[in-house]
């Protein structure tokens, strides 16, 4: 998950990922402008926090859990968008929720296939 340059390997939205430093890296999407991110705070290997940059900006956190049917992902957005315009482009043409869905959908499968390797489901 946190493997970013990676991501575009089982992530079916993205072109690319540029690493730009411990802290900065930059998604560039299949459709739509690039997004800088920011690691604003990480605690391996259950919580973490990014700015967002580009089209829209504000914050991603995420944190894991386990329990008894495996890890729980709670996720949370504050996210802003820079003018007018792109407020109006993404209620046209962005689809948060479809977007959160498809992240969630890929991640499972890269985790189920991950987990399929070492023989277990």
């Amino acid at each position: 998950m946190t493997n970013w340059s990676e991501q575009p390997e089982w992530r079916n939205d993205l072109n690319r990922v540029e690493i730009v430093d411990n802290t900065h890296f930059i998604e560039y999407p299949k459709k739509g402008e690039a997004i800088h991110f920011t690691i604003l705070n990480r605690v391996r290997p259950t919580n973490l926090e990014l700015r967002l940059s580009g089209p829209v900006q504000g914050t991603y956190t995420v944190v894991l859990s386990e329990n008894s049917t495996g890890t729980m992902i709670e996720e949370s957005y504050a996210l802003t968008y820079p003018s007018v315009m792109a407020r109006i482009l993404a209620k046209l043409f962005f689809n948060l929720e479809a977007f959160i869905h498809q992240y969630l959908n890929n991640l499972a499968k890269e985790v189920e296939k991950g987990a399929s390797q070492f023989g277990s489901k």
